[in-house]
């Protein structure tokens, strides 16, 4: 069936600057014409700014994370980070991307390896994200804990720091967190694309295929943090709102050791305390949270393709 819609979850809520985003999955959906997503975007989608932190097709071994933007913003090669940079206008069809380098982020070999956790940072001193395989996950991220230090963490994955080329604050607005499996499409269908890991063309087969057997979410949690910006606000879940509501949540966490907004240093390994990263410092960002379950996916549920 052409142009098949895809299933979507989509948060209520909108977060704003100073959140933190924790993302805890067993297995993600890969295979053959597959094409799954866990990202964010703004009210006015794709205006008010898209960041895509867990996103792979086919059955691709690695994660491509990205941001986008309307036309404006540029990024470069010199940001400290442990991934590669691909693309660097944030404004086109595949924004800004950067490949996670470490083993086991996307299809079999995630599942294999236990799964694993993405951390997102939306701050207004840039968008910073990093990636755990199972074995490597924080203490802190596998117990719940109510504090976070995220200085511990190292080098992001992904790194967009506010620079002269692109300031972010002026292409994102608050966002609210989504959830999707797609098929084929403008990405894993492309045959040049698709043909590097499958065989003959992208279709889209009916239920019971085999193709599919491996097209779903096991989720552990998602949790969102704050570190005392404004709170985020509440819309009904829909991919046609058009406005942040009037009903305002309470704040989920609040900082209290630190001022400020402020960006990762470059702690880990290649790292410079002079980098683009650390221009911001990061001082003691102890973050004090709740953690909660923002989509309606219960700890060890599944969402799948059909």
């Amino acid at each position: 069936m052409p142009n098949r819609d895809t299933v979507r979850i989509t948060t209520k809520d909108f977060y704003d600057f100073g959140s933190l985003w924790v993302f805890d999955a067993t297995h993600l959906p890969y295979g053959c014409s597959v094409w799954p997503a866990f990202w964010s975007k703004g009210p006015n989608w794709p205006f008010d700014g898209e960041i895509d932190i867990v996103e792979g097709i086919n059955l691709q071994k690695s994660n491509q994370m990205a941001v986008h933007t309307t036309q404006g913003c540029t990024t470069s090669n010199s940001i400290v980070q442990t991934g590669t940079v691909g693309f660097t206008d944030c404004s086109k069809g595949s924004g800004c991307t950067v490949h996670e380098t470490k083993p086991n982020s996307f299809g079999e070999g995630f599942a294999q390896a236990g799964g694993g956790v993405w951390a997102t940072q939306y701050d207004v001193a840039g968008v910073f994200m990093w990636y755990w395989s199972r074995a490597d996950v924080p203490a802190e991220l596998t117990s719940n804990a109510s504090s976070i230090d995220i200085s511990k963490w190292g080098t992001p994955s992904a790194a967009f720091p506010v620079t002269p080329q692109c300031n972010l604050t002026e292409f994102f607005t608050p966002q609210q967190l989504v959830l999707d499996i797609a098929l084929c499409g403008d990405w894993a269908g492309v045959q040049s694309i698709y043909s590097s890991t499958c065989p003959g063309t992208c279709n889209v087969t009916g239920p019971g295929s085999p193709a599919y057997d491996n097209a779903w979410f096991e989720i552990n949690y998602v949790r969102a943090y704050t570190t005392g910006g404004p709170a985020p606000t509440s819309t009904a879940a829909t991919s046609a709102s058009t406005g942040t509501g009037a009903s305002t949540a309470t704040v989920i966490a609040t900082v209290t050791s630190s001022s400020g907004s402020v960006a990762p240093t470059g702690s880990g390994s290649g790292s410079s305390q002079n980098d683009t990263n650390a221009a911001a410092g990061l001082g003691a960002t102890d973050v004090r949270a709740v953690g909660a379950v923002l989509l309606s996916v219960v700890a060890g549920g599944v969402l799948a393709a059909w």
